[in-house]
């Protein structure tokens, strides 16, 4: 499954109904999230994400957004040899949230577009990622990490893009 809006929010109430509607079809097209051709920004709501099966990617043109109440996203149903992807142009903010795989892997990439927009990841103070033994990747031009990333048994990997770029690490 792939969801690709100009700026993507993964809210726990709501969302854009054509968001929502495509990932519980398990098909998504660009054409949901564009205009002429201009990607829109869009939401989805958390349970559409946690009920998915499989491999999951979300990429969005410019930031993804985690604003959830329960601050988890739980994605129990992504097993061992599956990922759960977020890709953005700029920026992933995962504020507060967590994100919990079982076994399956979490993958965090920021600034992956051609042009560099200064992406970084962020994970604030009551964030997390537990991957239950899947490997765990972050990369962009800063990594701000300020929770727990937790892999298990599986390998935690950190990449930095720019010439001038850091790691900030607040236990």
């Amino acid at each position: 499954l792939l969801i690709d809006p100009w700026d993507l929010r993964i809210v726990s109430s709501g969302g854009t109904s054509a968001l929502n509607s495509s990932v519980a079809d398990g098909t998504i097209a660009y054409s949901d999230y564009s205009f002429l051709g201009v990607p829109l920004n869009g939401s989805v709501r958390e349970s559409f994400l946690e009920n998915f099966n499989g491999n999951l990617t979300i990429q969005a043109w410019n930031d993804v957004l985690f604003e959830l109440n329960d601050n988890e996203l739980n994605l129990s149903k992504i097993n061992s040899g599956e990922t759960f992807k977020v890709e953005a142009g700029r920026h992933i903010q995962l504020n507060n949230d967590s994100v919990v795989t079982a076994g399956g892997n979490i993958n965090l990439a920021a600034d992956t577009k051609l042009i560099p927009l200064g992406g970084d990841v962020n994970l604030g103070t009551g964030a997390g990622l537990k991957s239950n033994g899947g490997n765990i990747s972050l990369s962009g031009n800063n990594i701000n990490l300020t929770a727990a990333v937790d892999a298990g048994a599986g390998n935690v990997n950190i990449e930095l893009f720019a010439t001038s770029f850091g790691v900030d690490v607040n236990p």
